[in-house]
């Protein structure tokens, strides 16, 4: 057996956090074990032995963050850590894999997300959107998270004592940046917070949840302060049942998509019923044993403020007198 060359050294030099997670990540799969656990329990892909899989960060169009090629296999992965998909991202990579399919008709070719467990069904709800608009809906993102990583990475138990070092210690620098409440802040957070924009468009954000509030208490709602520790809005009553509509912190973090929810009080723990034509569908979110439902309502850009109000008040407006069974009685 080859000793394990890898350099996941050279993972500090990257400029973003996602570039140097998964240049640490493809220096641990040169190793043929580590590779063969990772297809095999968080891919669901088995390769042959002695079939030569190699590994490229940012290969074809749209620089995807890990391609694995084999004779029979074509995998590309796009990574996240810290931030969420970009507009039309997706699209490149299965095209691209859709073409090396038709030239290898009996092959494998899947498209990967990998991100924090607390985000990975909100970037695989977005990216199977993007792709379903692209006409490329045959390749469903499958998610893995980097915690499910770490865990895999814990057990492994590798003949290289040097691989095994890093294998552990990969764990341990996911399972802090990612589950650590009370760890430092990173650099592209610092980016962020120091950034003026964002609180702005938090703020705009804010003014827009007024808007809907207005329109909404016009035509019989009633709105009532619900704010604590990470959400911010009211418990919206029409009817006789009760939803909740506002800035939640903690789902936004988990999903992304919007900042902005309505929380669909009357299906916590319940199967999701069939969703009227035209309505943006609800997404699941876990908290201890309580799986929410809620529907995060689109902010546009380009799109004045009063139009994008009356959007989300119709959003709410429907789900309220078309499916009164998501609000709580």
């Amino acid at each position: 057996m080859k000793p394990w060359t890898g350099r996941p050294h050279l993972s500090i030099l990257g400029a973003k956090e996602e570039d140097r997670f998964t240049h640490y990540l493809c220096e641990l799969l040169r190793a043929p074990s580590v590779l063969a656990a990772f297809l095999k329990d968080l891919c669901n892909v088995e390769v042959k032995p002695n079939v030569n899989v190699s590994m490229q960060p940012q290969v074809t169009e749209g620089r995807p963050d890990l391609a694995i090629r084999g004779e029979s296999t074509y995998l590309l992965f796009e990574a996240k850590v810290g931030s969420w998909l970009h507009e039309d991202q997706l699209s490149p990579y299965a095209r691209e894999l859709d073409q090396w399919l038709r030239k290898n008709p009996a092959g494998t070719a899947r498209l990967f997300v990998v991100a924090p467990h607390r985000q990975v069904l909100g970037i695989a709800h977005t990216a199977k959107q993007e792709l379903s608009e692209a006409g490329l809906s045959h390749f469903q993102p499958v998610g893995i998270a980097w915690e499910q990583i770490a865990t895999l990475f814990q057990t492994l138990d590798a003949n290289d004592p040097r691989l095994n070092l890093h294998l552990r210690e990969f764990s341990e620098i996911i399972l802090y940046r990612l589950g650590e409440p009370t760890r430092p802040f990173t650099v592209e957070e610092c980016k962020l917070l120091d950034d003026p924009l964002v609180a702005r468009s938090l703020h705009r954000a804010r003014l827009l949840i007024e808007h809907v509030k207005q329109i909404l208490s016009n035509q019989g709602f009633s709105f009532k302060d619900s704010r604590g520790f990470l959400y911010d809005g009211y418990g919206v009553a029409f009817e006789g049942r009760t939803w909740w509509y506002g800035i939640w912190i903690d789902a936004w973090a988990k999903l992304g998509l919007s900042p902005i929810f309505l929380q669909l009080l009357g299906l916590t723990n319940r199967v999701v019923p069939l969703i009227p034509e035209g309505l943006p569908s609800p997404v699941s979110v876990q908290f201890g044993k309580l799986e929410e439902q809620v529907v995060p309502l689109p902010i546009r850009d380009a799109v004045e403020l009063e139009s994008l109000a009356r959007e989300q008040a119709n959003i709410i407006l429907r789900y309220t007198t078309e499916l009164p069974e998501s609000g709580a009685g």
